[in-house]
């Protein structure tokens, strides 16, 4: 098994426990499932994924779709409900069938047709509840659980935790200090050195920011 490239730095390896490399592994390269959402919700889940959190900028290709569906398959839920929506599996499949049946009126049909600001565009009115009425379905509401969703899971990830400089999970191996300060400014000598932090000069160590 490969060593990850958030690991790759001996001190992140050094301070990271087993527990926490076992779940940085299996979110990098989970197991085989079997998937909740069929092939044409994936579709339209994708494509609304990768307009809502476009990864090209961050230099990442988190599969956030499929954790979505994991989390589904699994019956797990996103650790709170909104009262308007069904379970999570049931609001999914159906504000995923009901999102493209609202597209299928305008004028592009289809998300896939539309340009990334018509895109943008159309996500940003289902958002302010535009959409709700005619659905007769809380699709701004859907919208919510969804970018809930895509920014967990995306951040989860351990090269998106890499692409942001976040190292707060390194602080549990055996004999570790842990974080001796997590005030602002301030940073560990393996973190990313971004402006207004400590050159590592000082004895204060940041922790997760």
């Amino acid at each position: 098994m490969s060593l990850l490239p958030i690991l790759e730095n001996p001190e992140v390896a050094a301070r990271t426990s087993t527990a926490t490399r076992r779940v940085l592994q299996e979110r990098a390269a989970p197991a085989p499932y079997s998937p909740f959402l069929s092939a044409e919700h994936m579709v339209m889940l994708r494509s609304l994924v990768e307009t809502i959190l476009p990864q090209d900028a961050a230099g990442t290709h988190v599969d956030i779709a499929e954790a979505i569906d994991r989390r589904l398959a699994a019956g797990e839920n996103a650790g709170f409900r909104y009262a308007v929506l069904p379970p999570d599996g049931e609001a999914y499949r159906q504000g995923l069938a009901i999102f493209h049946k609202m597209l299928e009126q305008t004028s592009m049909k289809r998300f896939d047709r539309m340009p990334p600001p018509a895109r943008e565009g159309y996500i940003r009115c289902v958002c302010n509840g535009d959409v709700d009425g005619p659905a007769q379905f809380p699709l701004s509401t859907f919208i919510r659980l969804l970018r809930t969703d895509v920014v967990r899971f995306w951040m989860a990830h351990p090269d998106a935790m890499r692409a942001v400089g976040y190292f707060g999970f390194a602080d549990g191996a055996t004999g570790n200090e842990g974080w001796r300060s997590i005030g602002p400014n301030s940073a560990a000598l393996f973190e990313y050195q971004g402006p207004g932090e400590s050159d590592g000069s000082t004895q204060t160590q940041g922790g997760a920011r």
